[in-house]
This record gives C-alpha cells, sequence and structure tokens, in this order.
C-alpha cells in the first residue's frame, strides 16, 4: 500500500512539475514576444534616427560644398598673394565636412548604444518566474535543473530538441529527462 502511496505521490509530482514546466513555457513565449516587440522599436527609432542624422550631414555637406565654390571663386578673381587664403578656407571647408562625417558616426553609434541599452531594458523586465521545490530540507530550482538538462542533452546530441520532458525524483537526488525519445539524468 505504501508503494501506491509513493506511485501515487510521484505521478503528483510529475503532474505537477510538467504543469509548471508548461506555465514557464508560456511566459516564455510571452516574454519573448515582448522583447521581439521592444526590438522592432528600437530598430524603428534606431533606423530614423540614423535617416535623420544622414539627412543632417547631407544638408551641411551640401552648405559647406556651396561655401566652397564661392570662397574659391572669390579667391580667383583676387590676386596671387589671395590664392594662398583661399586654400586654407578650402581646407577649412574639407575640416568642416570631415567633422560632419565623424559627428555622422557619432551619432550613429549613440544609436546604437540607445538600442542595446533598450534591449538590456527590456530583457531586464523579462525576468521569469522562478520555481523552487522543497523536499528533506533541500531547495531545488526548477530553471536550474531545466537548464543542466538542456546541457546534458547538448553535450550527448549535436541536435537541438524538439521536445523535452523533466521528471524530477528529489529522493534519489535526480532529474531524469527525456528529449526526442533520448534519455539521461542529472544530478540536483
Amino acid at each position: 500500500m505504501a508503494s501506491k502511496s509513493k506511485k501515487s505521490t510521484n505521478a503528483d509530482i510529475s503532474a505537477t512539475v510538467r504543469d509548471i514546466l508548461n506555465t514557464g513555457v508560456e511566459d516564455t513565449k510571452k516574454v519573448a514576444e515582448g522583447v521581439k516587440k521592444e526590438t522592432e522599436k528600437v530598430k524603428m527609432a534606431t533606423a530614423k534616427a540614423a535617416a535623420e542624422t544622414k539627412a543632417k550631414a547631407e544638408e551641411k555637406k551640401t552648405e559647406v560644398k556651396a561655401k566652397v565654390e564661392e570662397k574659391n571663386a572669390e579667391a580667383e578673381k583676387k590676386t596671387a598673394p589671395k590664392k594662398a587664403e583661399a586654400k586654407k578656407t578650402s581646407t577649412a571647408a574639407t575640416k568642416t565636412v570631415a567633422a560632419a562625417k565623424a559627428t555622422t558616426k557619432k551619432a550613429g553609434a549613440a544609436v546604437r548604444k540607445a538600442a542595446a541599452a533598450a534591449k538590456e531594458s527590456a530583457e531586464a523586465k523579462a525576468q521569469e518566474p522562478r520555481v523552487i521545490v522543497q523536499y528533506q530540507g533541500n531547495d531545488y530550482y526548477l530553471d536550474e535543473i531545466l537548464k543542466n538538462a538542456k546541457k546534458a542533452y547538448s553535450k550527448k546530441s549535436k541536435k537541438v530538441f524538439k521536445d523535452l520532458r523533466v521528471y524530477i525524483k528529489p529522493e534519489e537526488g535526480k532529474a531524469y529527462y527525456v528529449a526526442d525519445d533520448n534519455f539521461g539524468s542529472v544530478d540536483l
């Protein structure tokens, strides 16, 4: 009779773990969708900022070119000593164009940093709930058990599994997994 009670308890634990894992998978999908949406928003904002920065740089470049051409025309009208001064102005304009390009690069880097920060923020918001099984004074973290089972399967097989089931047996100090009809175990 004790054997039936133990089997019933094991079945209840297995059912509970299965329910918890299924809930975790659903929550993970929701979080992944949220992260994907946030990433898309960041990508769109990045593209918009890059386009605006590029347009401003082109506008500035056109202005600088117009100024350079204007200065060159004036320099040709003046005498030879004035030509040297026009050349300096042209060099300054070229430096201004280079500075505008550098500013564009810096703006792009700032946009990429902002995108990375937004992604990290979205990931920080998307923390998964932790499920802990307590048995005879020991704590077993289900997310760590699942991660260890995935690692163990990855070491055995280089394939990505389609179906993974984990059965926890705290009285044995083991978690047994079945991944695509391949089985193994990990220590708790």
